[in-house]
């Protein structure tokens, strides 16, 4: 389970900070990384992807605060199966 989440360019600043405690806490089953963008529309958008291996309940709440960040104006998580094709882009 996993998915990525965009957020505008100019605020990467705070996604930085919010990646930096985010990671500290993870546990070894989650896989993140993260960079600067420009989406097809142009939008340039700081992201952050991130995989979970392991039980899709206990993803959910790894990959929670992930979802919450409030920086976000575009942002998706996709399911393993999404994940498999490339309908989530």
């Amino acid at each position: 389970m996993g998915g990525a989440v965009f957020h505008p360019a100019a605020r990467a600043k705070e996604v930085l900070h919010f990646w930096r405690e985010y990671a500290a806490g993870s546990p070894d089953a989650l896989v993140i990384q993260g960079g600067s963008f420009t989406l097809p529309d142009g939008v340039r958008v700081f992201g952050i992807a991130a995989c979970y291996c392991g039980r899709p309940s206990e993803g959910e709440k790894v990959l929670t605060p992930l979802r919450n960040l409030r920086i976000a104006d575009r942002r998706r998580l996709w399911d393993h199966q999404l994940s498999a094709t490339a309908e989530y882009v």
